[in-house]
């Protein structure tokens, strides 16, 4: 007898689709979690926005330009749904999966070629959703697809942000700097620049621009950023990026590891679907009249 028999693969359908039905919860508890974390970061925004265009008492649009990520003109953040949308994803695959694998035990136990052919479909849509919301997560962790707007704030309008408001998802290191603009606003934000480019006090000379007030032993002789001292001197790159590796790194690992599971469960389910037709093990045989 060898190994995939069509009792063998009946058996290894139900097993594989009991696997994959809590699986199916486990998607929807780090989806979960991944998107209260980007919906918490974006909240924090729209907090800011919302205490800063009052403070700046100015009209909507002229406000909306001086403060990164915020529309004045509503008192809230403008930022996208790029931070929790492969989150939203696996929730989707994940309700997806209870469904799939329900169906894929009850083609199992009763085999039909209906249900089954029903089945493979299935499984194959979660299997290209969850590769696609996998990849979408990846791209978020390595920041491959930041939006435009988004790499002009933390490149050269960093200062202007007031990044102590996302204290509860940073470093101390990301907000430990600080700049008194000639308003006399003060902003906490990273001692270093994107490219790890440090300004240390170039201002202080100049009453009509940003004053600059960062750790000395952030700078280096080059005005390159000190990393050695992680307790206060970090760049705007190494802050965003480790956020964003907390939020789409579980969400990339959860949905590609997992997708040996959807293409063993299409393989047992073809091998089942098969010994249902004519001369098959699993043959539905016509109920003879009684006599």
């Amino acid at each position: 007898m060898g190994f995939c028999t069509p009792r063998t693969a009946q058996r290894m359908l139900i097993v594989d689709n009991i696997i994959i039905f809590f699986v199916g919860f486990i998607f929807l508890i780090i989806g979960g979690i991944s998107l209260a974390n980007g919906q918490n970061f974006k909240l924090a925004v729209g907090n800011y926005c919302k205490v800063e265009c009052k403070t700046m008492g100015c009209a909507a649009t002229d406000c909306s330009t001086r403060l990164p990520s915020c529309d004045c003109k509503v008192g809230d953040t403008n930022l996208g749904g790029y931070f929790y949308a492969p989150a939203s994803g696996l929730i989707a695959v994940g309700v997806f999966s209870l469904i799939t694998s329900v169906l894929g035990c009850l083609g199992a136990i009763k085999p039909k070629a209906a249900l089954l052919c029903g089945y493979i479909l299935a499984v194959t849509f979660v299997l290209v959703l969850q590769l696609s919301f996998g990849a979408a997560a990846a791209a978020v962790a390595s920041m491959s697809h930041l939006p435009d707007n988004m790499k002009q704030v933390f490149d050269h309008d960093y200062k202007d942000f007031n990044w102590i408001y996302l204290e509860n998802f940073l470093p101390s290191a990301c907000y430990a700097s600080t700049t008194t603009h000639p308003d006399d606003m003060t902003t906490f934000h990273p001692a270093c620049s994107w490219d790890g480019q440090c300004d240390p006090d170039s201002n202080l000379s100049k009453p009509d621009l940003p004053r600059s007030s960062h750790q000395p032993s952030c700078c280096l002789s080059d005005n390159k950023c000190n990393y050695k001292d992680k307790e206060h001197c970090t760049s705007t790159q190494r802050c965003v990026s480790g956020f964003l590796r907390k939020v789409g790194t579980p969400v990339a690992v959860a949905a590609l590891l997992t997708l040996v599971l959807e293409i063993a469960a299409i393989s047992w389910a073809c091998v089942v679907r098969r010994e249902t037709r004519a001369g098959g093990q699993f043959e539905m045989k016509p109920l003879r009249p009684q006599v």
